[in-house]
């Protein structure tokens, strides 16, 4: 099997993010916002406004020690686990918010996944398509057009969650939904190990 460097987000790819999230947004804001009530990536629409606090949902994100705690996605650190012993090159590529939440990702992989070499496999950036790879696993719908148009060669692979539906079609691979992350992380895997071919 051809070795290959592969791409993976960490928020909704490998890491819970939603329950955390919204949960301590809607106690604070008093709203009650779902993963199912979000249909496109343009989050603030669907939030509460407020007058204390500009953009009140992404606040959330920028509090220091956030992503210290999260859950793993079912399926997640197996199928990492799985990829790399494999023999690929598997890199982490992630969007941190602030200062903060670098250096708290990079404890979070360390100490989920203490294997995994945090000094040269992770690269923090918002800009994933100046990353080359052979595949990108994500979930934002516009890292996926971005780096479709940056690497037309390239294999994408995704989770269906609502907000990235207008995407999934430039995509090679929906692994399936959120519903069921360990079904779409072994379907990404047995993707993976047959060629992750384009479509």
């Amino acid at each position: 099997m051809e070795s290959k460097t592969i791409l993976i987000d960490m928020d909704s790819i490998i890491v819970d993010i939603e329950e955390k999230w919204y949960g301590q947004y809607n106690a604070t804001f008093g709203d009650n916002l779902t993963t199912e009530k979000i249909k496109t990536w343009d989050l603030d629409r669907f939030c509460k406004p407020s007058d204390q606090v500009p953009h009140p949902v992404f606040s959330i994100l920028a509090q220091p020690g956030f992503f210290l705690d999260l859950p793993a996605l079912p399926g997640a650190l197996e199928g990492l686990r799985r990829l790399s012993d494999g023999g690929h090159n598997v890199m982490l590529v992630t969007s941190p918010p602030n200062i903060p939440s670098m250096s708290d990702k990079a404890t979070w992989i360390k100490t989920q996944m203490p294997w995994f070499n945090v000094h040269k496999n992770l690269i923090l950036t918002y800009q994933k398509n100046l990353v080359k790879g052979d595949i990108l696993f994500d979930d934002g719908p516009h890292n996926i057009t971005r780096y479709r148009q940056a690497w037309p060669n390239a294999a994408i692979a995704t989770i269906a969650y609502p907000y990235n539906e207008s995407a999934q079609s430039q995509c090679d691979l929906v692994t399936g939904t959120y519903l069921d992350t360990a079904a779409a992380w072994d379907r990404f895997c047995s993707w993976v190990e047959a060629g992750a071919l384009r479509k």
